[in-house]
Order: C-alpha cells, then sequence, then structure tokens
C-alpha cells in the first residue's frame, strides 16, 4: 500500500475512533439527570475539547473535504455567538452598559454585561461543546458505512432508554433520578422533566424510522428490529404525556415520510400508521382525562407559559442589543413575572426562542438562528444529492424539525443530553449530506 494512502487510512481510523469515543460519552453523560449538572457537563466540554484537538492535529496539513470546508460558515457564526457570550461574562464595561443588577454590587466590583458572570460561563461551555459534537460526528461519518453504524448505536442506546423509561414509570423505581424519581408519576427515564425525555425519545423513534427505511427487504429480522425500537420510542413520546413532544415526533415523522416520498421504502407507510395509530390512541386517553389532576397540572401549565410568553416579549426591550446574559433568565426575569404565573418558579421560558433573545440580545440571538438554518439548508440540500443512502439526511432533516419545533414551547433543547444528541445527528447528516467526492479529500478515498 503505498504511502500516502496508508496515512489516510491510519488518519480516518483514529478519526472514526475518536467520534465513537465521543458518543459513547454522550450518552454516558445523559444518565445524571439528562447531563444537566454541572459536574457532568464541565468535564465532558473539557474532554470533548480534548477530543476535537486530537482532529485538528490529525487534519494539520491535509486538505479538508467539501463536506468540512462547507461546514466552517455556520461554525464561524457560532464561534461568534460563542464569544459574545463569553464576553458576557468576563469583560469589564461601563455602568451604562453593564447589566443594572450590577448597581447594587459592594464598591470595586467589575461590571459585566451579564447579571450572573458564572451561570454564563456555564452556558458558553455548553454551547461551545454542542458545536464541538457536531463537528467530530461530521469528521467521524464521512464514511457511509461508518455514518449507518453510528445511527445504529444511536438508535439501540436511545431504545433501551425508553425501554428503561417505560419499566421504571410502570415499577415506580427509577435508580437514575434518586430523590427525583417519583416527581409526577410519569415516564422520564434519566430526566427530571418528562418533557426533555420526549424530545429524546422523539430522535430515536426518527433514527429508527430511518435504519427500518434503509434496510433491505431482504433483511426481514433487521427490519423488525428497528421497527419494534421505533415503536418502544414512540410508545415513550406519548406516555410522556407531553403534548409539544408528541406534536413535534409527529411532524418529524412527516417530514422525514415527506422526504423520502417517492423513493421505494418497504414496509414504511405501515409502520408510519401504526405509530400514527399508537399517537393517537393516546391522545384521545389524554382528552378523555381531562379532568385528571395530571391533565389539569398540564393544563395549568400551558396556561401559565402564555402569560410568561408575553411578559418576556414585552420586556425584550429592557435590554433588546447586549442581552442580559447566557443563563441569566431565571434572576433576571423574576422581576418581571406576571401575577398569573407567579404560583411557580420560572428558570426557564419554557420557549427556547425567547429565552436566546432575553439572554443573548436580539443581534447575537439572530447570529444564532442562522447558523442553525444553515444546518437545516444543507440538510434539505443533502435530499438532493444522496440517492441510496437519503435517508441519512431525511431522517436528520426530521430530527432537525421536531426539535425546532418543540422548541417553541419548551425547553428541551436546553437539556444537554437532548442537545447532545441533536447535534450529533446533526453532525452526521451534515457529513452525508454531501456526495462522495465531497466526502473525500482530493487525490484520496475513503477506505
Amino acid at each position: 500500500m503505498p504511502k500516502g494512502l496508508s496515512d489516510a487510512v491510519g488518519r480516518n481510523t483514529a478519526e472514526i475512533g475518536i467520534g465513537w469515543i465521543t458518543l459513547c460519552l454522550v450518552f454516558l453523560a445523559s444518565l445524571v439527570q439528562g447531563g444537566n449538572h454541572p459536574a457532568v457537563w464541565t468535564p465532558l466540554s473539557l474532554v470533548v475539547t480534548l477530543l476535537l484537538a486530537m482532529l485538528v492535529l490529525l487534519r494539520l496539513g491535509h486538505p479538508l473535504p467539501a463536506a468540512l470546508r462547507g461546514a466552517i460558515l455556520p461554525a464561524a457564526l457560532l464561534g461568534t455567538v460563542v464569544t459574545w457570550a463569553l464576553a458576557q461574562a468576563i469583560l469589564g464595561v461601563p455602568p451604562a452598559v453593564a447589566h443594572p443588577v450590577w448597581s447594587l454590587a459592594p464598591e470595586g466590583s467589575s461590571p459585566r454585561i451579564s447579571a450572573d458572570p458564572a451561570a454564563t460561563v456555564h452556558g458558553v461551555l455548553r454551547l461551545a461543546t454542542y458545536a464541538m459534537l457536531g463537528w467530530i460526528l461530521a469528521v467521524a461519518a464521512l464514511q457511509t458505512s461508518c455514518a449507518w453504524a453510528l445511527l445504529r448505536a444511536i438508535g439501540f442506546a436511545v431504545a433501551a432508554m425508553a425501554l428503561f423509561a417505560l419499566c421504571a414509570a410502570a415499577i415506580g423505581v427509577n435508580p437514575l433520578l434518586g430523590t427525583y424519581a417519583g416527581l409526577g408519576g410519569r415516564v422520564s427515564g434519566a430526566f427530571v422533566n418528562s418533557n426533555s425525555m420526549a424530545t429524546y425519545a422523539a430522535f430515536g423513534m426518527l433514527v429508527n424510522l430511518g435504519l427500518f427505511a434503509h434496510a433491505p427487504l431482504a433483511a426481514r429480522r433487521g427490519k423488525l428490529v428497528f421497527a419494534l425500537c421505533c415503536a418502544l420510542c414512540a410508545a415513550c413520546v406519548v406516555l410522556t404525556g407531553s403534548r409539544g413532544g408528541t406534536l413535534s415526533a409527529l411532524i418529524g415523522v412527516a417530514v422525514f415520510v415527506a422526504a423520502l416520498k417517492g423513493r421505494r421504502q418497504g414496509g414504511l407507510a405501515a409502520l408510519v400508521s401504526v405509530l400514527a395509530g399508537l399517537a393517537g390512541t393516546v391522545a384521545m386517553g389524554l382528552v378523555a382525562a381531562a379532568g385528571h389532576p395530571v391533565a389539569r397540572a398540564l393544563d395549568d401549565s400551558m396556561a401559565g407559559r402564555a402569560h410568561v410568553y408575553g411578559a418576556v416579549i414585552a420586556q425584550l426591550e429592557t435590554r433588546p442589543w447586549l442581552g442580559h446574559g447566557l443563563g441569566a433568565f431565571q434572576d433576571t426575569f423574576r422581576p418581571y413575572v406576571p401575577i398569573e404565573a407567579s404560583r411557580r418558579e420560572w428558570e426557564m421560558a419554557h420557549s427556547s426562542y425567547l429565552e436566546n433573545l432575553w439572554e443573548m440580545g436580539a443581534p447575537t440571538a439572530l447570529v444564532f438562528y442562522a447558523a442553525l438554518a444553515l444546518v437545516g439548508r444543507r440538510l434539505w440540500i443533502g435530499l438532493g444529492v444522496r440517492s441510496r443512502d437519503a435517508a441519512i439526511p431525511a431522517l436528520a432533516l426530521a430530527v432537525f424539525t421536531a426539535g425546532a419545533v418543540h422548541a417553541a414551547v419548551d425547553f428541551s433543547l436546553q437539556m444537554p443530553a437532548c442537545a447532545g444528541l441533536f447535534a450529533v445527528l446533526l453532525g452526521i447528516g451534515w457529513a452525508q449530506s454531501f456526495g462522495h467526492a465531497g466526502r473525500t479529500c482530493p487525490g484520496h478515498a475513503h477506505p
């Protein structure tokens, strides 16, 4: 084997290995309250940074394939967002620019744009980690066979979490949540909030749907396994009682089916019909139980969110350009909580879009949305670029849509386990939205 080709094979193998290690870390982190703890996301951020540095060293002096060069623009936009959030936390500014809360600080304090610099630094760590996860998995998934292997691992892992969530809810024992296990009595898996479990399971459902669609008709056993995993995740979604999660999952399924319209996908229509029937049955059950305490609690929560959304929109003018600081929503919004929603503490806005506008400021939030829009656009283009493996950009686009829809009415994508899985799937989808030539360096081929 020529030395140049041998070096390329070794580099590709190392990059794929880093991708698998990263994916394992994402799943391990999700087992601790959905990764929503500084003791989890801080070391995860550090390790992921080291893994990315290893990738950079492997690529030094070698040309990037078009798929990775194309990712530079959205990566640069995300880098701008992270830089601004870090500036909110560490940059000393005049009192006229600093957040008003600093007027109450002791004399000699250095005012900041963020009202809570410590929370903002943690927000920076999380956001930067999600961007790095997407890049690492995009590199690992340049080879189509590896992309499918990663997706199979994701599909099985999320299905296993869904099975655990269902069993834990059935027997009333959840060792992953500890003191939080009894909250609400609903299906929640490793997540304190069942809505986040709904988003997580929806992503797994869409991945298994893609695996089912891709498996050849002759591989009946494989199709059956993916169908069972898909149905398991779907059952978990609807049994969480999350109406937003269920709706966004169904929209994701619709996007996936529409993306593959006209392509031969044996049995896909039948599986989708089963999923829709399952969701409809549970939805009718929830409607019939409208007088149940859980149903009433859901209605009260939705009513409270409507009042909070109005208050957030009305008060955006207080700091429209600079924001209150990434991660500082809870403390900075507290003075503006409307009386109708004051019976509970609002740690989140329950709409990631509004919360980003509040914390980052409008200009930076729009840059953030632009970066995500570029990713969605690439996945859409990938549907026309790929033929036999079009199910990969299709399922990634479905995940993108489901996550975007649910983020409008909840905060699931602010949970590290959900956001990490979201970034991983978008990274894989991005890489596979390019043709073979776009995924290989000039003069080289995948082994």
